[in-house]
């Protein structure tokens, strides 16, 4: 790795290639941790499931990460009974509860770009994750075709060539 060139790297593909497969991995019925940067799911969940919303940061300018938009709560993530409740939420979540396009009245600070329609794998190193937007069309006001075949994860292994 050419660490002159890190400015040129995509950071954020990195990030949710990392957290895709974190996530898949947290799956395991063995594992009992995950390990990525949360912060990002985190921000990801207060953004779209309304039931689990803070209190409002209402000196966000514009331009700051969407993170910004609360002021976090002072809890351990170690509590049961704190967990227990958001799960509870969960389980009793319904579709309306869900905020499908998180970015719609911001379309004029973050225009919605097609290449945000890019469907293949994200990468960050050894970790390949697939990416498929065109499974959620329907949450971006966008006519839902018949997905395509979804990738399948692939991990690489780069062995000596020398006989």
């Amino acid at each position: 790795m050419d660490l002159d060139r890190v400015d040129t790297f995509a950071w954020s593909a990195a990030a949710l290639a990392y957290l895709y497969r974190q996530l898949g991995l947290v799956t395991w019925v063995f594992v009992k941790q995950i390990g990525s940067y949360l912060t990002l799911l985190e921000a990801w969940i207060y953004e779209h499931f309304l039931q689990f919303k803070l209190t409002s940061n209402t000196g966000l300018l514009p331009r700051q990460p969407r993170v910004h938009c609360w002021i976090p709560e002072r809890e351990t993530g170690g509590d049961a009974s704190f967990l227990h409740v958001r799960q509870e939420i969960l389980y009793r979540l319904r579709p309306q509860e869900v905020v499908w396009d998180s970015y719609y009245h911001h379309r004029g600070d973050r225009p919605f770009h097609e290449v945000k329609f890019y469907t293949g794998c994200l990468k960050c190193i050894d970790v390949v994750e697939p990416y498929h937007p065109d499974r959620v069309l329907r949450q971006f006001g966008r006519i839902q075709m018949i997905p395509s075949a979804s990738l399948a994860t692939v991990r690489a292994f780069h062995g000596s060539t020398a006989n």
